[in-house]
């Protein structure tokens, strides 16, 4: 009798064994991570079925392979890093890509550890494979997103530098000029009172300009531009933005003429199309000498509309050309004995355009004067913001 429960025993712990063992099957065979077992020289010995759901391949196909030949090459050296720190420590976790059955890649996350079959007391490496492609992705996203507004504040931080450098020296102007107006207003004659009105206008129009650059630029960046293309006759434009500066350009005697076909349309923004104009045509004024030349024209080429405009100004050396258009070269522009001013106007044409999928190029020499070719798209390449 006592054989006869000691053997009931002994089958009933086998029984309980067995369905251990089936349960653990049964575990492995439904989870959606990856296991996996391979020799210490990395060989595959088993893997789970999930294979065929999280790679495309078959648990046959697999079971050929070192785990290394499913490697991206460029993380094989994070792989045997990782195998020599499980040499170590007995246990290592660690992310690279595989390559999928369909030959594309995914992240996976690896947890590992060494261990002892008990019957033929030799040591195995176990893994857990883990789909982390998501989680990578929104990683992805989210260092984007942090790198963005890393870059977004600190061109902020210069253009705050780089304003405050273009409207200190005009507001001190005009609060000088209007001290000495005050100071002498009984002894001014009429002719020299509109002079000092005239570069105070000036001043504030240049000033006005810079502002409605800053506010735009911002809502360019804060993607927060709404484009509404119209038809715009090219001429007309050009001819209201020459009648704005007719004072300074009648003050300084400038000779300005305008070649622009009557029949030459623009499909764009009206807002965004006279900012870039007015800019590049307030700047060529601005920096050309008195009784100067300011000439411009325009024209269609293929599936583009290009303005050019020309002026004797000032011009600029090959340095300046090579930094004008970007913020955070600015600093460096603004250090040469021949810049003036922060550019900020040239900034935004360059932006603007740029998000038209258009661009706009400059050539220049000192003493000699600067020609602006700027180049508007008229297809479905512009990328509206």
């Amino acid at each position: 009798m006592s054989d006869l429960k000691k053997t009931s025993h002994k089958n009933s712990d086998y029984s309980a064994i067995s369905n251990i063992a089936l349960w653990g099957k049964i575990l492995i065979d439904n989870v959606n991570d990856l296991v996996g077992i391979s020799d210490r020289e990395g060989k595959l010995l088993y893997i789970s079925p999930s294979v065929k759901k999280m790679l495309g391949w078959s648990e046959r196909e697999t079971i050929k392979f070192n785990g290394v030949d499913f490697a991206h090459k460029d993380d094989i050296p994070t792989i045997m890093t990782a195998r020599n720190q499980l040499s170590k420590k007995k246990e290592v976790t660690f992310e690279y890509r595989c390559l999928t059955k369909s030959g594309e890649y995914i992240w996976l996350e690896i947890s590992a550890r060494i261990v002892t079959n008990p019957i033929d007391k030799e040591e195995y490496e176990i893994f857990i494979a883990r789909d982390i492609q998501l989680r990578k992705e929104l990683e992805e996203q989210l260092s984007a997103s942090a790198e963005e507004l890393y870059k977004s504040n600190q061109m902020k931080d210069k253009l705050l530098t780089l304003v405050a450098h273009d409207l200190q020296n005009p507001i001190y102007s005009v609060i000088t000029l209007s001290n000495f107006i005050k100071s002498k207003l009984d002894t001014i004659n009429k002719q020299e009172l509109l002079d000092f009105i005239s570069q105070i206008n000036d001043t504030a129009q240049n000033s006005f300009i810079l502002l409605e650059n800053l506010i735009l630029l911002d809502k360019v960046n804060r993607k927060d531009v709404t484009l509404n293309p119209e038809q715009i006759k090219v001429k007309k434009l050009i001819s209201d933005n020459l009648k704005l500066m007719k004072d300074q350009i009648s003050h300084k005697e400038l000779n300005v003429t305008s070649k622009i076909p009557a029949d030459l349309y623009l499909n764009a923004d009206f807002y965004i199309f006279d900012t870039i104009i007015k800019n590049i045509l307030s700047n060529a004024v601005k920096y050309t000498h008195d009784k100067g030349q300011i000439a411009i024209s325009g024209a269609r080429d293929n599936e583009n509309v290009i303005v050019i405009i020309r002026d004797t100004g000032i011009g600029m050396s090959k340095e300046q050309q090579k930094y004008i258009f970007q913020v955070d070269t600015r600093k460096r522009l603004n250090t040469l004995s021949t810049a003036h001013g922060s550019g900020l106007g040239l900034i935004i044409c360059n932006e603007l355009i740029a998000q038209q999928g258009g661009s706009i190029a400059v050539e220049s020499n000192i003493k000699k004067g600067t020609i602006f070719t700027i180049t508007f798209p008229q297809s479905d390449k512009r990328n509206p913001a």
